[in-house]
């Protein structure tokens, strides 16, 4: 019976969606997605039996997959891959991962994941079910169960700030992990969490992520001057930074670093490279899309998308964002990966478990950041100290 109640929720959810869509449409980030989830255009569930359909959120979840796909690549035995996920930049992501393993015997299908209403109408043929994270969602457990799937939560976790949140609604979660056969945590207390909240067959493997160390092309020479590096910005976090800059620059015709400012979403470009020509007017700007030259500059917008490793190989200090305002930090490992220096807010709630494989890492105010920026030289490097537990991962692909 709850089931039942529920799916008349998620109808209901469905229809008020419906409504304002021609309206959501509007905004870029939704012009594909949106109608892809919500009345399936162009997202057919693929006509064939699928042996692994993994499911991540977005853009950084979609990357950790990629190990896993290489060894489906090596295993020299045909394969049916589906990857979904919710995001644009997850769905983009995906498709590059289709292109760089798919073959002639690992076929690699990239849709958008339906919403919940929808799912039993669209999830077909699937012997196992891999979705990253906390992506919990009911009834897409549910309806791979009914459809003979095995079950698995990977690379699952619970930040400490969203475990009250997740506590409170225990006795939902407690339907959903009835329908989840095997969890690997990525560390001891995620574990603990999971299985106050109904969580079975949970086993620590660490964090899927450490297996998937980025690489670099070798896109950009260092600049002349260091490069610092404001990583993965968000809203109102960029104008909190920018004026804890300014007695760097006050008073300098040449500041003593080139500033590249890397927004977090590509649709608040525009909006950023706006708040850099008023605070920092006086100074030579670029932005990376429109001017070859751009590290020349004393402050430039990273206006890419999948470059910003290639700056983490070439800086001189990182600072990770998503952290200087509570959204719950990024990824360390990235950083760590090139042995750079590596500042960060706070509010890495989202991310400890990560930040505990990274180790020199320095949390700080906005603040304190002008004296650290004015001693680069001091500043430590960071390193990676923990493996996870790899043949865990890949017996999943048996």
């Amino acid at each position: 019976m709850f089931f039942v109640f529920y799916f008349v929720f998620v109808w209901f959810v469905q229809l008020f969606v419906l409504l304002a869509l021609p309206l959501l449409v509007l905004k870029a980030k939704y012009k594909h997605s949106l109608p892809a989830r919500f009345v399936l255009w162009r997202n057919a569930f693929p006509q064939k039996r699928i042996d692994f359909w993994f499911h991540a959120c977005s853009f950084g979840e979609v990357s950790s997959i990629l190990p896993l796909l290489s060894v489906l690549k090596d295993s020299h035995c045909e394969t049916n891959i589906l990857l979904t996920t919710i995001t644009k930049t997850g769905y983009d992501k995906a498709v590059s991962l289709q292109q760089m393993c798919g073959n002639e015997r690992l076929h690699i299908f990239v849709r958008y994941l339906p919403f919940e209403a929808l799912l039993p109408l669209w999830v077909g043929d699937v012997r196992k079910l891999l979705v990253l994270e906390a992506e919990l969602w009911l009834a897409l457990f549910v309806v791979a169960k009914r459809r003979g799937a095995q079950a698995v939560l990977l690379n699952a976790r619970i930040s400490t700030r969203s475990y009250p949140k997740y506590l409170r609604f225990a006795w939902f979660y407690a339907h959903i992990f009835a329908h989840i056969d095997r969890v690997l945590a990525q560390s001891d207390s995620d574990k603990d969490c999971l299985q106050s909240l109904g969580a079975q067959n949970v086993s620590v493997a660490g964090n899927l992520k450490i297996l998937n160390l980025p690489t670099t092309q070798h896109l950009f020479a260092p600049p002349m001057r260091p490069l610092v590096v404001l990583a993965s910005t968000h809203k109102d976090e960029e104008s909190l930074l920018f004026e804890a800059l300014r007695p760097l620059y006050i008073d300098s015709k040449k500041p003593p670093f080139t500033l590249l400012v890397a927004p977090r979403h590509p649709e608040r470009f525009d909006l950023v490279w706006e708040l850099i020509q008023t605070y920092f007017a006086g100074y030579t700007m670029a932005r990376r899309s429109a001017d070859g030259m751009f590290l020349e500059s004393d402050i430039v917008l990273a206006d890419s998308l999948g470059e910003l490793v290639e700056f983490y190989a070439i800086a001189s200090v990182v600072v990770l964002c998503g952290s200087f305002v509570p959204v719950g930090g990024h990824n360390p490992i990235e950083v760590a990966a090139f042995g750079v220096p590596l500042l960060s807010g706070h509010a890495i709630f989202n991310q400890i478990s990560l930040f505990d494989l990274v180790e020199n890492y320095q949390l700080i105010d906005a603040q304190e950041l002008p004296d650290k920026l004015a001693n680069l030289a001091a500043l430590p490097k960071t390193c990676l100290r923990k493996i996870p537990d790899k043949e865990q991962f890949f017996a999943l692909l048996k």
